[in-house]
């Protein structure tokens, strides 16, 4: 994967009573600190990239100059290409063609326009439009790609600083998490396995009775598992937290992966189950790798939340339609319960694990957490948790 080309020099302020941006930099080894003597962001940015010109010209040190001018739908057309050939999920690349088609495109026409004011204007814009913080954040990611990626082309000399919403501003908007009682998951599951979804009832089983994140279940192999003992062993290298860690496996969630790789033709210790004849392969068989993922890479998202709008855990808005019969709304789900799918199922783990009256330190070893507050999050459920107590007298 190429570099990131970074900004070369830093803006910033000594105190809040100062309103003139300074800015700081090395050339040649050393360290530099100049006053732009501007108090506009925008202003500051621009006399800011000529102090450094300045100063690489007295090192010695010639400054860059910008290639010939391409349009910025070319440069975005190419990086949506280089996007596809990175391997990762096939969202990534959907992702990021929508926000450069829908959001940063129709307001940049060359990548030099994109200054850090213009895009702190657009971010107030947006949001005034009804864009979320949280989506806001994802296409100042996606415009930072753009940039980068035209600066590694020579169409831009430097890449200007874009700055994700604040993280207060994202959390405020944040819906309130709440779990599936453990009878909506099982109808969830059973719905998935119902339409034919069996490799997502799979999926989210796993995720759902071990707490496990979808980063996780992606990556696990045959080799993590020991059948005999019931356990499961996570590499440090393939966790978050850079840390091995070893959990007891639920009997659901290993009946789950016994199932997928019952289908794959795998046995327990992941070697495919080949015909031999004479002590040859039969043609066509494929060697055993136990190493190869049992999951590997997948998105089942519109899975769960199709079953979610069925069972009506969500609040489905239906499209609306004119007299003409022309789309005024598309369909939409506008409650996620403020959490991504694989979250959901986590969520709920976790929180029926507490329900059952797991202790603290039970509830940090079963989902992986390190820290008491990452395993206090689930705490605000005991409102609700209360209310059923309640209700049974």
């Amino acid at each position: 994967m190429p570099r990131r080309t970074r900004t070369p020099f830093t803006l910033f302020r000594h105190d809040d009573s100062d309103p003139i941006w300074w800015v700081q930099f090395v050339v040649a080894g050393r360290r530099y600190r100049r006053s732009t003597g501007e108090t506009d962001r925008g202003e500051a940015e621009l006399r800011a990239a000529g102090i450094w010109q300045e100063a690489r010209a007295r090192a010695g040190d010639p400054a860059p100059s910008a290639g010939p001018a391409r349009p910025l739908p070319q440069l975005a057309a190419e990086l949506i290409v280089e996007a596809e050939g990175l391997g990762r999920s096939a969202t990534h690349a959907r992702d990021l063609e929508i926000d450069l088609r829908l959001h940063i495109l129709p307001r940049w026409g060359t990548a030099d326009s994109a200054t850090t004011a213009a895009w702190e204007h657009v971010m107030v814009d947006m949001h005034a439009e009804g864009q979320s913080w949280r989506s806001i954040q994802r296409i100042a990611s996606h415009l930072r790609a753009l940039l980068r990626f035209a600066c590694r082309k020579g169409a831009l000399v430097n890449v200007p600083e874009i700055k994700s919403p604040p993280r207060s501003l994202i959390v405020s908007e944040q819906a309130e998490r709440a779990a599936l009682p453990a009878a909506d998951r099982d109808a969830l599951l059973a719905d998935m396995r119902d339409r034919g979804n069996v490799r997502a009832a799979r999926c989210y089983t796993v995720m759902f009775f071990n707490l496990f994140r979808k980063s996780t279940v992606e990556r696990m192999t045959p080799q993590w598992i020991n059948w005999q003992t019931g356990m499961i062993a996570v590499p440090g290298k393939k966790a978050k937290n850079r840390k091995p860690r070893l959990y007891w496996l639920h009997p659901k969630a290993a009946q789950a992966i016994k199932d997928e790789l019952a289908e794959q033709g795998r046995g327990e210790s992941g070697s495919r189950l080949v015909l031999v004849r004479e002590g040859v392969l039969e043609s066509g068989a494929r060697s055993p790798d136990p190493t190869t993922p049992i999951f590997g890479k997948f998105d089942h998202s519109n899975v769960f939340w199709g079953a979610c709008k069925r069972l009506r855990l969500v609040t489905y808005t239906p499209t609306t339609y004119d007299a003409q019969g022309r789309v005024l709304k598309k369909a939409e789900i506008t409650d996620r319960r403020g959490l991504t799918a694989h979250h959901v199922a986590r969520h709920t783990g976790a929180t029926l694990v507490s329900d059952a009256g797991a202790s603290l330190a039970e509830r940090m070893a079963a989902g992986g957490w390190e820290s008491v507050q990452a395993a206090q999050r689930y705490d605000h459920e005991d409102v609700e948790r209360s209310r059923r107590a309640l209700e049974r007298l």
